[in-house]
């Protein structure tokens, strides 16, 4: 099973066609995290664009935040935000998302999440 990261999503509605390939191969079995639904519709400033947005996610089922991936995203946000490397709070509650459920991470951003110790990227 995958989680699909935000930029896969960005990149499919601006009409890269290996991210909607990618969109269209996991459709059945991938995931998105609500954050990335929230990021979506953040980044979409046009009524056309949330609405793009909404219909390319209702495909797909949503994952919501329990106190576990709460968690996990705390813990993460404490050892790997440092000086020498950033994470924000939406990598880390994808990412802590991520691991909780057991799944991988699809993502074109792979130097946002490769420190993070257990988590399977693709």
């Amino acid at each position: 099973m995958v989680i699909i990261d935000t930029n896969i999503f960005i990149s499919a509605l601006r009409g890269n066609v290996e991210a909607g390939k990618y969109l269209q191969t996991y459709q059945r079995n991938g995931f998105v995290s609500i954050i990335t639904e929230l990021e979506l519709l953040v980044g979409a400033r046009t009524k056309l664009q949330k609405q793009q947005a909404e219909a390319i996610l209702n495909a797909f089922d949503k994952i919501k935040i329990s106190h576990e991936i709460y968690i996990h995203a705390k813990r993460f946000l404490k050892e790997y935000n440092t000086n020498a490397k950033s994470l924000y709070l939406p990598d880390a509650l994808i990412a802590a998302t991520t691991i909780e459920m057991r799944f991988s991470l699809l993502t074109y951003d792979q130097a946002d999440y490769k420190f993070i110790k257990g988590l399977k990227l693709l």
